[in-house]
């Protein structure tokens, strides 16, 4: 039983499956049995006198096939196998046929196996070798009718012997071979159902896939729908905003108090305040607009840059958020009375990389992502606001004084005008009197002549 089962697992390794294991198992099988027919037909050919070549050729080959199974040469060994097999059951059966007598039909049967052997030995996807086989063995069936036996004495005891035997060996084929078909049948089975398990998983995990990405579609869909929600809120309040300082005038802090309200409501906070960054003279931070400070009131309180988070976040140019709220540091006022706010932003407004001001606001509830984007956009356009209000009051101022300095220039040039008509005059008068002068001097001349002239005479005389 021991050396039967090395035979039959010849070549058999336990990582191969049923199926591939299965046509080792039969080859090896069917090599065996028909090494102990070539034994026979051995036998049968020394009692006849005749040539051994052919058995001994054909009994190699099947210990070929063996030899070729154990290294795993499955594919040549099934080759040889199927080749050899319709040749044995041929000379065998030309061996036991009497020159005048019809195929015998057992034999005739075991040539017809070998048709259906190929099935059995080869996989169905493999056609190729298959048809070549079944080609091959019905070539041997059609030849048995084309050629005469050589068994001169069919009635003799020693052919009806080997008859006999070849009936047993013909029973013990038929009953291998239908033992075969209904364990390839049940392995075709097991493995068509393998397959459609397998087909059925492939498809479970396509679905799956299927699922998990309309699930991730539908998740992108939602977040898509959620981020235009946001953008959009963000810019309808950004806009309402814009129109606030877009209706803004010249004076700052009651645009800045409209503004601070149109955040804190839009936001939902509770408290807030507005510094203006002063650069005039030192460089202060001055509280310009509160919103729920408890009452209305403009605390001109100054801060310096780096004093507390709003004079950091003056420094740093970056906005600050605060989840966790120093107890001294700011409370909200309600009908609970006072209270630590539970989220605390101070968002810089900066333009040009200038901090032009900067907005404080606290809430009970904490700030989302979103609210954080929407205080930044109001930053900006604060400082857009801002920038813009200083430069417009900065024109103005400078236009003041330069329409201070034409009308200064006016007035020097009247004064000037008046002093030149004053200095034209005074010239004038001088003129004038030069020349009474001068006239005056003349006849003084003239008369200190004519005396002279006289005295002259005089002295003569």
């Amino acid at each position: 039983m021991g050396v039967f089962s090395k035979i039959y697992n010849n070549g058999v390794k336990s990582s191969m499956d049923q199926m591939e294991a299965f046509k080792y198992q039969f080859t090896n099988l069917l090599s065996s049995l028909c090494i102990v027919i070539s034994f026979i037909y051995h036998i049968m050919i020394l009692m006849n006198g005749g040539s051994l070549l052919k058995p001994a050729v054909l009994t190699i080959i099947f210990f070929s096939t063996l030899l070729l199974n154990r290294y795993h040469h499955i594919k040549l060994s099934r080759g040889f196998f199927s080749f050899t097999l319709p040749i044995l059951f041929f000379w065998g059966h030309i061996g036991l046929m009497h020159p005048t007598e019809t195929p015998v039909s057992g034999f005739l049967l075991l040539q017809v196996f070998c048709l259906f052997t190929p099935f059995c030995i080869y996989n169905t996807d493999e056609r190729k070798p298959i048809v070549l086989s079944v080609l091959w063995a019905f070539v041997f069936i059609c030849a048995i009718y084309q050629v005469t036996g050589v068994n001169p004495e069919p009635n003799s005891e020693k052919y009806l012997f080997f008859q006999g035997l070849f009936t047993i060996v013909l029973g013990v084929f038929a009953l291998i071979f239908i033992i075969t078909i209904i364990k390839y049948t049940s392995f075709s089975l097991l493995r068509h159902s393998d397959g459609l398990l397998a087909t059925l998983e492939e498809r479970n995990q396509e679905s799956e896939k299927n699922r998990l990405k309309t699930e991730e579609y539908i998740k992108e869909l939602q977040s898509s729908r959620q981020q235009e929600k946001e953008r959009q809120w963000i810019s309808k309040g950004s806009g309402a905003v814009a129109q606030i300082f877009q209706r803004g005038n010249e004076r700052g802090g009651d645009v800045f108090d409209e503004f601070l309200g149109e955040v804190v409501r839009y936001l939902g906070a509770n408290q807030a305040a507005f510094y203006l960054v002063n650069k005039e003279a030192d460089i202060r931070i001055d509280m310009t607009a509160t919103y729920a400070y408890g009452r209305k009131k403009f605390i001109q309180r100054e801060l310096l840059p780096g004093e507390g988070l709003v004079g950091q976040a003056f420094l740093e140019a970056e906005p600050i958020f605060m989840t966790e709220i120093p107890e001294n540091y700011i409370r909200i006022t309600s009908g609970l009375g006072k209270s630590l706010p539970r989220s605390l932003a101070i968002f810089p407004c900066v333009n040009n990389r200038e901090v032009m001001g900067l907005i404080e606001i606290a809430s009970f509830e904490k700030f989302s992502e979103t609210q954080l984007e929407y205080l930044g956009l109001v930053a900006e356009s604060a400082a857009a606001y801002i920038s813009t209000f200083q430069t417009n009051e900065k024109t103005l101022r400078l236009l003041e004084e330069s329409q201070s300095q034409a009308e200064q220039m006016r007035t020097q040039e009247e004064e000037l005008r008046q002093n030149l008509e004053e200095a034209h005059a005074l010239r004038e008068e001088m003129a004038r009197q030069t020349h009474e002068y001068e006239a005056l001097i003349s006849e003084k001349d003239k008369e200190i002549a004519r005396l002279l002239e006289s005295q002259k005479q005089t002295e003569e005389a």
